[in-house]
């Protein structure tokens, strides 16, 4: 299995929708959002706040995520728990 496609597997089995109307529902990725799953750079500060704020969401509605993983808004970094590592 590819990189991509481990990314996109983690994210649907384990990434909730943070808000909406389907809210804590498992994400389902679009075409065009597997195409282009996490290369692209975010440009501007608010697009990278609103990233932050989305991930921030999505760790705390999922047990897994919320056992593995730390967000830390202020530095705008996660820390995997089991490893340690940014």
């Amino acid at each position: 299995m590819t990189l991509r496609k481990k990314i996109i597997a983690f994210i649907e089995a384990y990434c909730k929708i943070p808000k909406g109307v389907q809210v804590v529902q498992p994400m389902k990725l679009m075409k065009f959002q597997r195409q282009v799953i996490f290369w692209r750079s975010m440009t501007t500060c608010m697009a990278s706040a609103m990233l932050i704020s989305a991930l921030l969401k999505m760790i705390r509605l999922s047990p897994y995520l919320s056992k593995i993983v730390r967000l830390v808004p202020s530095q705008k970094i996660l820390i995997g728990l089991v490893r340690n590592v940014e």
